[in-house]
């Protein structure tokens, strides 16, 4: 009886992947089919044109004087967890599942012709591996969401310094941009095109892994996300979204534009990500990858592949995607939430007991040395080698 009972929540989970896949790809198709996806908006030409808006020194420290009071506001109301909109919103980033969506949206940042140049040409990706480039990635990412004030503003402005000192030249031709134009990781657009991929990313993951959100529930993910890029990276209020609907039209905008597009230089970084560090980790690495090329929009999926996901490849995904989301909520909470963000908690006087500290103890453990397994430090110029080649 509880092996029938088994089986049928895990045909449930399959059937609700494949249904919140579906509604993905029928948005993104009449989009597509009633929009000019070769000619960009005026709006869009203007942010990467002659006058783009880049993010100076004075902006950053604008929107952190402004983010600062605007803590400080929260504090005096009783503190983050006072706040019904922000607890909704820690309710989806604690949950470590989003990270299924993790390849889709590093390969949505690899389209756009500023990261994947960015990459190769600034990058320690090739000296110090992926593991280091993933560690220090969401070590700042996490403290500027979950950790202590001075923390948050600390890692923020060690992010913008790194950042700027990624700019230089566009070396082949690729979207909208010409060989020889410039780039700049300060680009307003570029770094809010970042933090959108992750948005999207976060809403696609968490409705896969454990339920359906509410539009108050997105909305309210937003308009946080808005602040946050805002006091964090120094973007302005004026590229705010409106709600999570206003989100979404620009997301679909974007990314059947022409300013996203793979390059030679993608492709490199790209094969490199899922290169597996040794022979017995081809499968899994092949399997992940595989997994993210479904979730990305199809059309970018043939720009890096060479052919659109078909109803098969959809159908195998939502079995796949079933099992995990069948496994992921048998685990109790401790277990599925982020060491930093239990850490976030118990600063604010929520405790945990013992066994719960354990779980999520054990949980890091397990995640790390899978992490240090499969993405061990490359040989030193194998990134420089691989894009020369």
């Amino acid at each position: 009886a509880a092996g029938a009972a088994g089986a049928v929540v895990l045909a449930a989970d399959c059937a609700h992947a494949y249904r919140v896949l579906r509604a993905r790809r029928d948005a993104e198709e009449a989009w597509v089919a009633n929009h000019d996806t070769v000619t960009l908006s005026p709006a869009l030409k203007e942010a990467y044109g002659p006058n783009a808006r880049t993010v100076t020194a004075e902006d950053m420290k604008a929107a952190q004087e402004h983010g600062q009071k605007e803590l400080d506001e929260i504090e005096r109301k009783g503190g983050p967890f006072a706040d019904p909109d922000l607890v909704s919103v820690f309710n989806i980033q604690r949950e470590s599942a989003l990270f299924v969506g993790g390849g889709r949206a590093a390969l949505l940042q690899l389209a756009h012709p500023f990261v994947a140049v960015g990459i190769a040409q600034h990058s320690d990706l090739a000296s110090n591996g992926v593991q280091a480039r993933f560690h220090n990635t969401f070590k700042y990412l996490f403290a500027m969401m979950f950790g202590e004030e001075k923390a948050s503003m600390r890692a923020s402005r060690t992010v913008r310094a790194m950042h700027n000192r990624v700019k230089g030249t566009i070396t082949e031709p690729v979207g909208i941009f010409k060989e020889g134009d410039s780039f700049d990781a300060g680009n307003a657009h570029a770094m809010l095109w970042v933090y959108m991929t992750l948005i999207d990313t976060t809403v696609f993951a968490y409705e896969l892994m454990v339920r359906q959100l509410s539009t108050r529930e997105k909305d309210a993910l937003v308009e946080q996300s808005n602040r946050f890029v805002h006091r964090m990276f120094g973007v302005p209020r004026s590229l705010a979204f409106l709600d999570y609907n206003d989100f979404s039209l620009k997301m679909l905008e974007v990314t059947h534009s022409p300013i996203l597009g793979v390059g030679p230089t993608a492709k490199n970084v790209d094969n490199f990500l899922w290169t597996p560090p040794a022979r017995r980790f081809a499968p899994i690495m092949s399997y992940v990858r595989w997994f993210s090329f479904v979730m990305l929009p199809r059309d970018l999926a043939a720009k890096f592949y060479g052919r659109a996901h078909s109803r098969m490849d959809e159908i195998l995904w939502a079995f796949s995607m079933g099992v995990h989301r069948f496994i992921y909520r048998l685990l109790p909470s401790c277990m599925r939430w982020l060491s930093a963000y239990l850490a976030f908690e118990e600063r604010h006087g929520i405790k945990r007991t013992r066994i719960e500290k354990l779980q999520a103890r054990l949980a890091a453990h397990i995640a790390n040395s899978g992490l240090a397994s499969l993405m061990p430090p490359r040989e030193n110029k194998q990134l420089a080698a691989e894009a020369t080649g």
